[in-house]
């Protein structure tokens, strides 16, 4: 999960550097998903800036 900063006009995420491509207001939901997720995990989750950081920090665990 990669931050790409865009104007409000643009409807489509897509990112360089993992090749990630979806709506704009789909990947607003995961993040949403992700943050509501960490919570119940008693992680102390109080920005979207927290959970990006967060979740990348999970998704470089999950790697071999």
């Amino acid at each position: 999960m990669n931050k790409v900063s865009k104007s409000l006009s643009e409807r489509w995420h897509s990112c360089a550097k993992c090749g990630q491509e979806l709506d704009r207001d789909y990947n607003s939901a995961l993040l949403i998903q992700k943050i509501g997720l960490f919570s119940t995990q008693e992680e102390d989750i109080t920005s979207v800036k927290t959970a990006v950081s967060f979740s990348l920090a999970e998704e470089s665990r999950a790697l071999p």
